[in-house]
């Protein structure tokens, strides 16, 4: 006993470590204990008697141990507890710390896809633009800039982090792949936990890699402080704009995916309150799926809180006669943003030799069981952050929609337009 304490000063002499009679008491004590245990031991495993549970033993003494390295100062193991901030099970962010103050955010979001993939790849690569004839179910986590704009609306269990010598975040940092099975079990804890029924799924638009779309649906979440898991259903769409007329048809041959995915998340009755978002032809896969499912189940209808197609590049006399009469609702109807100079529509509009829904160049789309909205020239690519007071991005607007269940006459953002075909909206020039 004498030379473990004679060792321990000579190590915190050469250390520059001040003497201290907490540390030094500490120390005596974990000493005792492990001297106690190498008497005591065969002492018991010699007796002809009942032995009692020696894991009481160990845990007091691993308690007295812990204790006392916790009570060491910082520089006696300099480099031994690098900083992790644990986000959960799955997935954490070395040197890094959970902070309200941090700078970062980690976003989780649930993705399906019918894209191929190589999972050895880093997370931004693992996804590519080959097709799958099946689906694949599983997470992300995204780290995004904290915009101080948008603190006060931030969900309760969202990650703020601090990650020291970073200016810019890592973005798509992670792709957990998931069973079905697993994929329903995650989403039912983050529910139970959040105690948030509300679900929120976006649909890419063509000329868009994985890595992107998986941002821009967790940048979409975060800007509308959504608490509800969010979904993201990412077709095999190419990272050109020289592809337009073959990813229309992926576009299609992805349908049976979206709606398998459909199937899992209304398998879980909980959630009772959806919100989808569209991006150009996104919109195809989602009005094509939510028609069919919504004529064989209609009551799958009350289901779908908002059905929000941005930009559609679809023909506007089918969609006028094919979707919308079963899409919208009179208390629900459908919200189009159209807009006049939207560089998402340039490549459609030159292959189309009809009018598109999301096209309004030409005068905004009118009909019935549908709010909608001229952006006119604002953006809506959905790049960037954006925030409820924003008019640069329809982000605001949506924002005012999701959170506040406003519908279009009641959005101080909105102007009201009349044209011989009926009402539609203005958004702020």
């Amino acid at each position: 006993m004498v030379q473990f304490l004679d060792f321990i000063e000579i190590y915190m002499n050469l250390s520059g470590i001040k003497k201290n009679k907490n540390l030094t008491s500490t120390v005596t004590n974990i000493g005792r204990w492990y001297l106690l245990l190498c008497g005591l031991v065969p002492f018991l495993a010699s007796c002809q008697l009942e032995i009692p549970d020696l894991n009481v033993v160990d845990q007091v003494i691993e308690s007295d141990i812990v204790s006392g390295i916790r009570n060491l100062p910082a520089r006696a193991f300099p480099d031994e507890f690098e900083k992790i901030a644990y986000i959960d099970r799955d997935f954490n962010v070395p040197n890094a710390e959970i902070s309200n103050e941090g700078e970062f955010v980690v976003v989780k979001t649930y993705f399906a896809t019918n894209r191929n993939y190589k999972e050895a790849e880093p997370a931004y690569q693992m996804f590519n633009e080959s097709i799958s004839n099946d689906i694949t179910f599983g997470k992300n986590y995204t780290i995004l800039l904290r915009e101080p704009e948008l603190r006060t609306i931030e969900p309760m269990s969202m990650q703020a982090l601090d990650i020291p010598d970073t200016s810019e975040p890592p973005l798509l940092s992670q792709n957990n792949i998931l069973s079905p099975e697993e994929f329903s079990e995650s989403i039912m804890s983050d529910i139970n936990q959040s105690n948030n029924n509300d679900a929120l799924i976006y649909i890419h638009g063509f000329n868009d890699s994985y890595e992107d779309a998986v941002i821009r649906g967790a940048q979409v979440s975060y800007d509308l402080g959504f608490s509800g898991p969010t979904f993201l259903f990412s077709w095999p769409a190419r990272d050109s704009t020289t592809t337009y007329l073959g990813d229309v048809e992926r576009a299609q041959a992805s349908e049976k995916h979206f709606e398998f995915m459909m199937e899992q998340i209304l398998s879980m009755a909980t959630i009772d309150k959806i919100y989808l978002i569209t991006h150009n032809t996104g919109a195809r896969i989602g009005i094509s799926v939510l028609r069919d499912l919504f004529a064989m189940r209609p009551s799958a209808r009350a289901r779908f809180r908002e059905i929000i197609l941005i930009a559609p590049d679809i023909n506007s006399q089918e969609f006028t006669t094919e979707y919308a009469p079963i899409l919208g609702s009179n208390n629900s109807p459908v919200t189009l943003y159209a807009s006049s100079n939207n560089s998402s529509l340039d490549i459609p509009r030159r292959f189309s030799t009809s009018k598109l829904a999301g096209d309004s160049i030409s005068g905004a789309l009118i009909t019935g069981r549908v709010e909608t909205i001229d952006a006119g020239v604002t953006d809506l690519n959905l790049d960037g952050h954006s925030n409820y007071s924003d008019t640069n991005s329809i982000l605001a607007d949506i924002w005012d929609l999701i959170r506040n269940g406003t519908r279009a006459n009641s959005r101080n953002k909105l102007a009201i337009k009349y044209s011989p075909a009926g009402v539609y909206w203005e958004y702020p020039r």
